[in-house]
């Protein structure tokens, strides 16, 4: 009955994602260094908006089109590991949507793969605490930089854990020439 579900599921899926239930991403550049601590509420700025396949293009600003950013409101970071954000309002040539900007950070595709690896053994091998017992023995035989065997354990050991999910997220920060990634709710066709 389970693969029935999941069956129905996978086949609708793609129907859904094409009636536009899922937010519409977009990818800008920042002109300028943007932060928490120089927007304000009700301050526009503008963006250069860019392919995900351009992030490494060194002519970034060269024939992308600019749109134009309404802050709404910042919501502070949050313990949890759930970083600031922005409420906003897009507006490009075409239409006026709202939305969030988060910064964008980079993805350790390598490490995700490893930890999720190392947690479908203990769970076939059925042994408790398998991924921290990995991550005391990666920090005793390889330490991280600046730490002795013993400090590089108990921090890997710490980082393997729920425990790391009590830290506080990080504000909202973009360097020059940085990435912020926009999504924005797709307008109710009742409301037009």
């Amino acid at each position: 009955m389970r693969f029935l579900y999941t069956l129905v599921i996978l086949l609708l899926f793609p129907i859904f994602a094409n009636a536009e239930i899922l937010p519409e991403t977009v990818y800008a550049v920042t002109p300028a260094h943007i932060s928490n601590a120089n927007l304000k509420v009700n301050q526009s700025i503008q963006l250069y908006q860019i392919n995900k396949t351009d992030c490494e293009n060194q002519n970034i600003y060269e024939n992308h089109e600019v749109i134009n950013i309404t802050i709404k409101e910042y919501i502070k970071a949050k313990r949890g590991r759930r970083n600031g954000y922005y409420k906003i309002i897009y507006k490009n040539q075409d239409n006026i949507k709202e939305g969030t900007m988060r910064a964008s950070t980079p993805k350790d595709f390598e490490n995700m793969a490893k930890q999720a690896g190392i947690a479908i053994t203990g769970h076939i091998l059925k042994v408790p605490g398998f991924s921290q017992v990995v991550a005391v023995s990666k920090g005793l035989l390889k330490p991280n930089e600046n730490q002795n065997r013993l400090q590089s354990a108990g921090n890997n050991l710490y980082q393997s854990t729920p425990l790391t999910y009590v830290e506080k997220g990080t504000e909202f920060n973009v360097e020059e020439d940085g990435i912020v990634v926009l999504k924005l709710r797709t307008e109710d066709e009742e409301t037009k």
